[in-house]
């Protein structure tokens, strides 16, 4: 069974048409509502096979994970992990589910060309700072469009509730050996900007540091 997981945070506006979109390509979405204060939470019941919510906002790295262990409990035998904010072209989820037949996990590679000054900037020199650190050839550590096989999930799991939880399972990936690969995904933005900050930048980077030398 492919199941989609959708974080999801005051996105009223655009969840229904990433649940629909993304239904077309798997078996069953899982909305995880993390405490938005919008209509987010009714809009995605109407349309989600499967809608939690956190009481308060947690975080990304929360609402993922409490979205994959309720998709291994729905028998999930492949999960697909995408925003709610329109930013992942849903369509491109047959890719995905291509790339799994040799790769346990597949991460969506934007284009950084196309991207905001300030998110080019951010994501290059956080990827290089990845590559560098966990020696895993990775051209954009911080997509948040990825499928995982669900065998390999206790591999990749993460801590971090907040920031860094799409590197954090990168790095856990490189020390378990996981098989992975890249796919080039569409480089979408809509008319506000929501990606990483100067300030996450800097609490990933430092992120990255502990999981290195102290995990490691």
């Amino acid at each position: 069974m492919i199941i989609a997981v959708i974080p999801a945070y005051n996105e009223a506006k655009r969840i229904k048409g990433v649940i629909l979109k993304t239904s077309k390509y798997v078996d069953r979405v899982i909305v995880v509502d993390d405490g938005s204060t919008d209509n987010t939470f009714a809009v995605a019941k109407r349309y989600a096979d499967i809608v939690l919510k956190n009481i308060i906002n947690m975080g990304k790295g929360f609402a993922l994970r409490v979205g994959f262990e309720a998709a291994i409990k729905e028998k999930a035998s492949l999960i697909v992990m995408l925003d709610a904010d329109g930013q992942h072209d849903a369509s491109e989820i047959p890719v995905f589910l291509r790339e799994l037949k040799k790769s346990d996990f597949v991460i969506g590679e934007r284009d950084f060309s196309k991207m905001h000054f300030r998110a080019r900037c951010a994501n290059m020199l956080l990827s290089a700072v990845f590559r560098i650190l966990f020696g895993m050839d990775i051209g954009d550590s911080q997509s948040g469009f990825r499928a995982v096989n669900s065998k390999i999930y206790g591999k990749i799991k993460w801590d971090t509730n907040k920031y860094g939880v799409e590197t954090e399972m990168l790095a856990n990936a490189a020390r378990n050996k996981v098989i992975y690969s890249e796919v080039p995904i569409a480089t979408i933005y809509h008319e506000v900007y929501k990606g990483t900050s100067f300030i996450d930048g800097i609490k990933i980077a430092l992120l990255m540091l502990k999981w290195r030398f102290f995990r490691w």
